[in-house]
C-alpha cells in the first residue's frame, strides 16, 4: 500500500473486506446457479433420449457439433456456482485504506486495480452494522451507462469490515461529511 500514497499522504486506516461476507452476497447467483445448471443437464439428457441412433455426420442432429451448442450454457451455469468462491479468493486480494486526501479500493492480483476517491466524490455515507459491530460502509456512486444504453448506479463501499462504526467516524472526521 505504501507505493499507493503521494508524497503529502498519510495512511489514516487499512483494512481488508471479511471474504466470507463477500461470498455471502453472491448467494442468490449460486441459487440461480442450481437452477440454471439442473435445467441444463436434464435439457441435454432429453436431447440425448429423443435423438435415435447415433449418426456419424457431424453436423447431424446429435453429432458433435449439437454437442459443442451445449457447451457455453454449461459453462455458464458452473460460473454461477462458482461465482461465491470466486468472489471469496477475489476479497482475500483486496485492500481498503483511508488517506488524509483520499478512500482507496486496491485489487491485487495478475495486474493490480486500484480505485481512488477524493473529497468531491464522496456522497451520502451509510453504514450496515451486524451485531458484532463489522458491517458495510458505503460511501460514493458510480453512474454509469449499461449496453442498452439505460442509467444505472453502483454503490462504491466497505464490505464486510470490523469496527464499521468505527471507520465511519474516522472517514466523516477526516472528509467532513455530514459532521
Amino acid at each position: 500500500m505504501e507505493s499507493e500514497l503521494r508524497p503529502d499522504e498519510k495512511a489514516l486506516w487499512l483494512g481488508q473486506p471479511d471474504p466470507m461476507r463477500v461470498a455471502q452476497s453472491h448467494l442468490a447467483l449460486f441459487l440461480f446457479g442450481i437452477i440454471w445448471t439442473s435445467f441444463t443437464v436434464n435439457f441435454i439428457h432429453e436431447w440425448h433420449q429423443g435423438a435415435g441412433p447415433p449418426t456419424s455426420s457431424f453436423w447431424g442432429f446429435n453429432g458433435i457439433a449439437s454437442e459443442l451448442f451445449f457447451i457455453p450454457f454449461l459453462l455458464i451455469g458452473v460460473g454461477m456456482l462458482l461465482s461465491p468462491l470466486w468472489a471469496y479468493f477475489h476479497a482475500r486480494r483486496m485492500v481498503y485504506a483511508i488517506t488524509n486526501n483520499r478512500i482507496l479500493i486496491v485489487q491485487q492480483g495478475k495486474t493490480r486495480r486500484i480505485e481512488s476517491y477524493g473529497r468531491s466524490e464522496l456522497g451520502n455515507i451509510a453504514r450496515v452494522e451486524r451485531p458484532d459491530k463489522s458491517g458495510d460502509l458505503m460511501f460514493a456512486q458510480k453512474h454509469y451507462k449499461d449496453s442498452d444504453g439505460d442509467q444505472q448506479t453502483k454503490d462504491i463501499k466497505f464490505v464486510g469490515i470490523p469496527q464499521v462504526q468505527q471507520v465511519e467516524t474516522l472517514l466523516r472526521e477526516t472528509f467532513a461529511v455530514g459532521a
